[in-house]
């Protein structure tokens, strides 16, 4: 079993891998990353989430 399949076959949610629009992006990231299961009343649960900061991070603190 895959951990792709876990959510569905296991705990009977369905589990959502999204790419946020740019309005939705953390501060400063190039591209930001949700994971999202979706409940019984049909909203959105945040699961998890990541951060593509690119060389933004760096830049802002002088490091290479």
């Amino acid at each position: 079993m895959s951990i792709q399949n876990l959510p569905m076959s296991t705990l009977q949610y369905l589990l959502l891998q999204v790419e946020n629009q740019k309005q939705r992006h953390f501060a400063g990231a190039d591209r930001t990353y949700t994971i999202e299961a979706m409940m019984g009343d049909r909203k959105a649960l945040q699961a998890g989430t990541s951060h593509n900061l690119g060389q933004n991070f760096s830049r802002a603190f002088g490091t290479q």
